[in-house]
């Protein structure tokens, strides 16, 4: 797989490696209209948290504030769920009344 293109403002640039590492997908669109790209975060399926990242915001700074702030809120991404760990104990149930 070949590396994305960087996005040209830096803030924004560091704002999406942050969330790549948190797991977001970022697809960068073609040269049509002003988005530069598309941001998922990747773990929701069909209700995936999306964003679209433009390529020349009023305010880049607070561009990059709004795909951090989307990770940070994000319910898809953070730790797996208890239930799914191998390490968590097995809660037996009774059918006993």
């Amino acid at each position: 797989m070949r590396p994305r293109a960087r996005h040209p403002e830096k803030e924004i640039e560091k704002a999406l490696r942050d969330a790549e590492v948190d797991g977001a997908v970022i697809e960068v669109r073609g040269k049509k209209g002003h988005a530069w790209g598309r941001m998922n975060c990747g773990r929701g399926g069909q209700h995936e948290c999306r964003l679209r990242i433009w390529s020349t915001p009023g305010n880049p700074y607070a561009h990059a504030r709004d795909i951090r702030a989307l990770m940070r809120k994000c319910p898809h991404v953070g730790p797996e769920p208890e239930l799914a760990r191998t390490d968590a104990p097995v809660k037996e149930v009774s059918n006993e009344r």
